[in-house]
């Protein structure tokens, strides 16, 4: 069973009080998400809140990966038709359909960026000759003076429901990934629960001034190095 270090656990205490209290400054912010909030509130929100979601799937993971469990298939219904052979429907249509296969998808969603903006900037020559008349200069795009906040509301209350239990949260990642390591058996999927590479929302540049970049990057270390000691060789044989 895997044992977590002692300066990580001390960090995993440090860390939850000062992920409520920025989550508290997001909920005051945005209020319960009904109404509008200024642009330059919201696009703030949503750029905080995209790292708080990147640093608690970390810290959940850290303590998900000290839970031992085991996960077992399901058995199959007494009218399901055996391997192998194709199972007629006997439900009437619009009826109600009996339990399906059990879903993998990811226990905690992180938001992904939309598309970039299609404005052309390169509208204008970069050489100018005179006595030409210049290219018009490209129309401003319309900025909102207010969004509504009702999705990062709802994600905020998602975040903040599994920061009220991690304990709840960090089970259901162990699970999750009790039961890839048995699926990954029979058909290639994904294995782990975190993103390789780079956490969402980290950037380098800022990590000095903004100490949510620095409880990001410490988290994504400690992630790292507790892979090391869970998923380590074991020792070879002395030879002799």
């Amino acid at each position: 069973m895997f044992e977590m270090h002692p300066v990580t656990r001390r960090w995993l205490e440090k860390a939850w009080p000062f992920v409520a209290g920025l989550l508290a400054q997001l909920r005051a912010s945005l209020g319960d998400g009904s109404g509008l909030v200024p642009y330059t509130v919201y696009y703030g929100a949503r750029r905080k809140l995209r790292i708080l979601e990147s640093l608690v799937r970390r810290m959940i993971y850290l303590r998900a990966m000290e839970i031992d469990v085991t996960w077992t298939p399901p058995k199959p219904s007494t009218g399901q038709a055996p391997h192998g052979q194709k199972a007629v429907p006997s439900q009437a249509p619009g009826a109600r359909k009996g339990p399906g296969q059990l879903a993998t998808a990811d226990t905690l969603r992180l938001y992904l960026p939309g598309q970039r903006s299609s404005i052309d900037y390169t509208a204008r020559p970069s050489i100018w000759l005179f006595g030409t008349p210049r290219a018009p200069e490209p129309e401003a795009p319309d900025v909102l003076e207010e969004v509504e906040a009702g999705s990062l509301a709802r994600r905020l209350a998602r975040l903040e429901a599994s920061c009220e239990d991690p304990e709840k949260a960090a089970r259901r990642m162990a699970m999750w990934q009790a039961r890839r390591l048995k699926v990954i058996r029979e058909k290639p999927c994904r294995l782990h629960p975190l993103r390789v590479g780079r956490p969402p929302g980290y950037c380098r540049r800022l990590r000095r001034k903004d100490p949510l970049q620095r409880k990001l990057y410490d988290a994504w270390c400690f992630c790292h190095w507790a892979d090391l000691d869970a998923y380590k060789p074991p020792p070879r044989p002395a030879s002799g």
